[in-house]
C-alpha cells in the first residue's frame, strides 16, 4: 500500500505547481485516497481513511526556505491587518488611559491642597512700577470721544 500512496502522491503533485500543491494539500490529500480505495476496493481490501500526518516540506534547502519566507510574510502580513482592525479600539483605550491618569493626578493635587493660593499661582511681586501719565492716559481712553463734526 505504501508504494501506491507514493506513486498517487507523486502524481497529484507532479500535476501542480509548487505554489498549488502547497494550498491544495487537501484536494491532494482526496485525491490519494480516491485513487488507494480505487486500487485495493477490487482486492477486498477496504480503505477507511488515509491521511498525511507530515507537513510539506523540500528536499532543496533553498526551495523550503523560499517558502518558509513566503509563509512567514504572510503571517506578518495577516497580522498587522488584524492590528489595523483593533487600532481604534486601542485607541480609545489609551485614550482612557491618558484621562485616568490625569484624574488620578488632579485627585493627588486636591488631597494635598490647603486652600492657599501660594503654591497654585506664581508668586506676585510687591511692587509695580508704572510709567509716568499712566493714569491720564487711562482716562482719556475711557472718556468718550467727541462726535465728529457731520460732513457739509
Amino acid at each position: 500500500m505504501h508504494r501506491t500512496v507514493q506513486a498517487a502522491m507523486a502524481k497529484e503533485f507532479g500535476r501542480r505547481t509548487t505554489d498549488k500543491a502547497i494550498h491544495g494539500k487537501v484536494a491532494i490529500i482526496e485525491a490519494v485516497e480516491k485513487e488507494v480505495r480505487r486500487v485495493y476496493e477490487p482486492m477486498g481490501i477496504t480503505v477507511t481513511t488515509l491521511g498525511y500526518a507530515e507537513g510539506l516540506t523540500f528536499d532543496n534547502p533553498e526551495i523550503q526556505k523560499a517558502i518558509d519566507m513566503s509563509f512567514m510574510a504572510m503571517k506578518h502580513a495577516q497580522s498587522a491587518q488584524v492590528q489595523m482592525q483593533t487600532l481604534p479600539i486601542q485607541e480609545k483605550i489609551l485614550d482612557l488611559k491618558i484621562r485616568e491618569m490625569d484624574a488620578q493626578g488632579r485627585q493627588t493635587l486636591a488631597g494635598r491642597w490647603n486652600g492657599s493660593a501660594a503654591n497654585v499661582l506664581p508668586a506676585l511681586p510687591n511692587w509695580v512700577v508704572l510709567p509716568a501719565g499712566w493714569l491720564d492716559a487711562l482716562k482719556a481712553w475711557l472718556q468718550p470721544s467727541a462726535p465728529a463734526p457731520a460732513a457739509p
